[in-house]
């Protein structure tokens, strides 16, 4: 007996489980990379060693690869698409 579900793609999950950071775009990934940049400057010109602030570099460094995949993965998947996403067509209708 075969299985239903077979050769069927799982459907997307609800909104309510997406994590936290699904709805920002690459507007806000690229906000992401300035603030991490902007922290990182902050640190380096302020003087701290890295020796002894190793934990803020390291956050910062995080922030600014998170916000890199997030806008990269926002801008290819908008490529992919043709700059539509998951909006309806003027007419109404689903894509």
């Amino acid at each position: 007996m075969k299985d239903a579900g077979h050769g069927r793609r799982p459907s997307s999950p609800p909104a309510a489980l997406a994590p936290w950071w699904a709805g920002l775009g690459p507007l806000g990934g690229g906000i992401l990379v300035v603030a991490g940049l902007s922290l990182l400057a902050w640190l380096f010109l302020g003087g701290r060693s890295a020796d002894e602030e190793w934990g803020l570099y390291y956050g910062a460094g995080k922030v600014v690869a998170i916000g890199a995949v997030i806008a990269g993965t926002a801008l290819v998947s908008r490529s992919r698409t043709g700059g539509a996403g998951d909006r309806a067509d003027s007419d109404g209708g689903a894509g």
